[in-house]
């Protein structure tokens, strides 16, 4: 195989290949026992027909398009390794000449990755930062360790900001319910900004058993078009308030959160994970 690079630009490449007789009759081989899979001999079955015999029935026209292709796609493969040019597309080929049995000359155009110079990089230097762990970093870990901890306590008052509620709901646009609207035994933190705006707030004082409508508009960018800045009514039924009860950042939650005997311990060994993640 005889193959010549151009590049017509930093990112085109035009490669012209030669194979030989060499090249054509391995091609013809593999074309063979492709085809021999569907041909049709006598004392034979379908797809059991030796290649030896499957040379005298195939169709000549056939073998000929057969082993053009594999001796293209191979070559293909073989010349843009060996000239390490990594393409990024499937080239475009352009048969120039082809004598069967013999030779065949073609071309081929494709879009490559351009020849990147590198600079003096390795005399370039950088400075690492690593920032300072403040104390309201490991308060940011603690708060979230407290809320993994916290206790749940039903109660019978009116729900407010930072309970848990559990309830049932169901969206309608028009007194028709939406699809995603609806909802049983759905447990939702007030304040947590889970639902559209004004839907925790409009929950916000009313006890378990209450069963209302609550009137809203989605905001006009909401994700969803079809309920964008459109009015809907909720109809909503609480089934359980819950108070979270966060515990005291003590001894004994540090003894909890793991193998500490203080909250100091607790509080350096969150200061060390986060510089060493930092770092």
């Amino acid at each position: 195989m005889k193959t010549t690079t151009k590049y017509l630009s930093d990112t085109k490449v035009l490669m012209t290949v030669t194979l030989g007789k060499e090249e054509l009759d391995d091609a013809e081989m593999v074309a063979l026992h492709k085809l021999a899979k569907s041909v049709k001999a006598p004392g034979f079955r379908k797809g059991k027909v030796p290649v030896a015999v499957a040379a005298k029935y195939v169709d000549p026209n056939a073998l000929a398009n057969q082993l053009l292709d594999d001796a293209i796609s191979k070559a293909v493969s073989v010349a843009f390794t060996e000239s390490d040019i990594r393409a990024l597309d499937r080239p475009q080929v352009d048969v120039k000449k082809y004598v069967p049995g013999q030779e065949v000359e073609f071309t081929a155009e494709v879009e490559v990755l351009p020849k990147i110079k590198l600079g003096k990089y390795k005399k370039m230097g950088v400075k690492r930062v690593v920032g300072k762990v403040e104390n309201s970093d490991v308060d940011d870990v603690i708060e979230r360790m407290r809320a993994g901890f916290a206790e749940r306590k039903e109660v019978k008052r009116a729900a407010k900001d930072g309970d848990e509620v559990v309830i049932d709901f169901v969206g309608k646009k028009d007194d028709v319910a939406f699809d995603g609207g609806s909802a049983k035994e759905y447990t939702l933190k007030l304040g947590s900004g889970q639902f559209i705006p004004g839907f925790e707030s409009g929950v916000e004082g009313h006890k378990v058993g209450d069963e209302f409508d609550l009137p809203l508009k989605f905001p006009d960018d909401y994700q969803a078009e079809s309920l964008a800045g459109q009015e809907v009514v909720f109809v909503v039924t609480v089934k359980a308030v819950k108070e979270v009860v966060l515990p005291e950042v003590d001894d004994a939650f540090a003894a909890k959160a793991g193998p500490f005997k203080t909250v100091k311990e607790l509080r350096e060994d969150i200061k060390k994970d986060i510089e060493k993640s930092r770092e």
